[in-house]
């Protein structure tokens, strides 16, 4: 018998709505079936099983939002299945930490990984595969020999800077994630000028986690109270961190962009029917990434009381879909050209309304 968990599908994932069991009690469950559809912060996911036998029991129905780790369903040879719908969880039952994961309980556990970072990725493909019982907790590096179990886009970054898999510990229960790598990576760079600790006297003090505030309106009998969905929640929380922890300041200037759009034209006269039309905020994208390249002191984050100055120029593009606002990132645009940039801007926009975003 095996556990099937709730999978950690994206960086900032941390809790799930099951949409819709694509396997019900008594099913036979072969590798690399979709079993389940699930609703993220980003999108909507299709879980894959690594493992193969019958589905005995599902824990979690439709509609209910778990965190990442708890059990939603059961594989085993069949002895044991239960046709019966579960109940729906108690308001109690459910997780109210205010960082929306559950306690680190047997039943519960918490992902150990880095905190996520606020960026958006698309995966090679549409679907992501989940472990089952014990043979997705990784507890050490993968043996010599073993299979490395990683995603698509993970395998691609690694052989794109050389790492063997085999050095890293999967944090998506055993699997090696993007996070991962880029974890690796960064501590690859921090290892040749890695600074002295400071005495605790000289600490810098920790960031405190903001607390969204709610309204303290009282409800009204005729007022309609609407349930989010994980990605407006999602959408909220960011929003409120992002006005409270980081310093605004607004800058108001006029540009000439006569000689930009007379570019633009000439490229778009230049593309055939088939081809990609390059928009103006295409040219804005490919500007704000030369901006970031010649003043690389506004492409820094302040971590851990250091100066963090990225090698990377990743430009975030805002997509409004109904069910609220994503940010799906173009990586590298400072060395991509225009067109480059439009063709993945337009096939982003689209995965993103389409909720194909990973």
């Amino acid at each position: 018998m095996s556990e099937v968990s709730m999978p950690r599908l994206s960086d900032t994932m941390q809790e799930g709505t099951i949409t819709r069991w694509l396997k019900q009690p008594g099913d036979e469950i072969k590798k690399g079936d979709i079993i389940a559809e699930v609703e993220t912060d980003k999108a909507n996911m299709e879980v894959e099983s690594f493992d193969a036998g019958i589905l005995e029991q599902i824990l979690v129905k439709e509609g209910e939002t778990v965190p990442i780790g708890q059990t939603i369903a059961v594989v085993g040879s069949g002895q044991n299945v239960q046709q019966a719908t579960p109940a729906a969880s108690a308001p109690a039952e459910k997780n109210e930490a205010t960082n929306g994961q559950a306690p680190a309980t047997p039943e519960n556990p918490v992902s150990s990984s880095s905190p996520a970072q606020e960026n958006t990725n698309v995966a090679s493909n549409n679907f992501v595969s989940v472990g089952t019982g014990p043979n997705s907790q990784s507890s050490q590096n993968v043996a010599e020999g073993e299979r490395v179990k990683a995603s698509p886009l993970a395998r691609r970054m690694a052989e794109e800077h050389g790492i063997d898999l085999r050095q890293i510990k999967g944090t998506d229960h055993g699997r090696i994630v993007r996070a991962d790598i880029e974890d690796f990576l960064e501590q690859q760079r921090a290892q040749p000028a890695q600074p002295a600790q400071a005495a605790p006297s000289q600490a810098q003090p920790a960031v405190q986690q903001v607390q969204p505030l709610g309204s303290t309106q009282a409800l009204q009998e005729d007022d309609e109270v609407k349930n989010l969905s994980s990605m407006q929640k999602t959408v909220a929380r960011r929003l409120m961190e992002s006005k409270q922890t980081v310093p605004h300041f607004y800058v108001s200037n006029e540009v000439d962009v006569t000689d930009a759009l007379a570019l633009r034209k000439q490229l778009n006269a230049a593309t055939d029917e088939n081809g990609v039309k390059i928009s103006v905020n295409d040219l804005v994208i490919k500007a704000c990434a030369l901006a970031l390249e010649k003043f690389p002191d506004v492409n820094s984050s302040f971590k851990d009381g250091q100066f963090v100055r990225h090698q990377h120029i990743n430009i975030g593009i805002a997509v409004d879909i109904p069910n609220g606002l994503v940010v799906p990132v173009i990586r590298d645009a400072n060395i991509k050209g225009v067109r480059s940039i439009a063709r993945e801007a337009k096939a982003l926009a689209a995965k993103a309304r389409a909720g194909k975003l990973a």
